[in-house]
């Protein structure tokens, strides 16, 4: 019941592009109408649906394709830009990494500190 359905909705179809190529006909040649500026005069040749190769060989075509091989960060772009922004961010904002990679160099000194121990003697009392 679909099929005649479908049948009846091109036949339809099919009449609708033949009353507009001959409506384009008649006033074409005036240059009456816009509509027809585009349009191929020529009669309309639909394919019959058993000319198109069956569906199972359209669906083993496209399975047997293999996907093309991208890698992750192309494929969720967005968590690689979150993650990559926060990982830059948080190194740069690491006290620690931020001393050893970007901090100036300051001079060393590397003599012996000054001995800060003195002997404390009681005065004997008298």
């Amino acid at each position: 019941m679909r099929r005649a359905e479908n049948e009846f909705q091109e036949i339809r179809c099919a009449r609708v592009f033949e009353s507009m190529r001959q409506c384009c006909i008649k006033y074409k040649p005036l240059d009456a109408s816009l509509v027809c500026s585009g349009y191929s005069l020529e009669p309309r040749k639909f394919s019959a649906v058993t000319d198109r190769p069956n569906k199972s060989a359209m669906d083993d075509r496209r399975r047997s394709q293999t996907l093309g091989k991208r890698s992750w960060i192309y494929r969720y772009p967005r968590t690689f830009q979150i993650t990559f922004t926060s990982l830059g961010l948080g190194i740069f904002f690491s006290k620690p990494i931020y001393d050893i990679f970007f901090r100036a160099n300051e001079p060393e000194d590397f003599s012996e500190p000054p001995t800060t121990f003195k002997a404390f003697r009681r005065a004997p009392e008298n």
